[in-house]
């Protein structure tokens, strides 16, 4: 357990790490540049992994329902907003934002069971966190 919680706080600090960086692209750049430069680097490295160290099948895509295939643009959404609101609210406000509307989505999902996950429902401490989470997006957008 220990391992998978150090790989998303990893992965949390690149995300953290790349809001201020494709936010200063963006300046440069532009909002929708920065986001497919931004994609293009992320698809090239992807790709690379793929090819090393891949156990899977892209030629299973076409197998997929559809709705699998969002992500990237779902991905993009949230680059494009991040570019977007970093120059704008600062690193920290904009990721605690989008972190808390990760949350909102993610326990609706998780209670209602959508998207193919495990059905967890909505309880006292769900409810807290979320609330303790709110505290702390006003917090920092508070100490602006």
């Amino acid at each position: 357990m220990l391992k998978w919680l150090l790989l998303v706080l990893i992965g949390g600090m690149a995300g953290g790490a790349q809001a201020p960086i494709n936010g200063g692209l963006g300046r440069r750049i532009g909002i929708f540049e920065a986001t497919f430069v931004s994609f293009t680097v992320g698809a090239l490295a992807a790709a690379l992994l793929a090819l090393v160290f891949g156990r899977g099948s892209l030629g299973r895509v076409p197998e997929v329902p559809r709705w699998l295939l969002l992500g990237g643009l779902l991905g993009m959404t949230y680059v494009a907003s991040v570019i977007t609101t970093v120059p704008r609210l600062g690193a920290a406000a904009t990721i605690f934002a989008g972190i808390a509307g990760q949350m909102i989505f993610t326990l609706a999902a998780d209670h209602h069971g959508w998207l193919g996950l495990e059905r967890i429902p909505f309880g006292p401490a769900r409810a807290l966190g979320l609330a303790l989470m709110a505290a702390g997006v006003l917090l920092v957008f508070r100490s602006r």
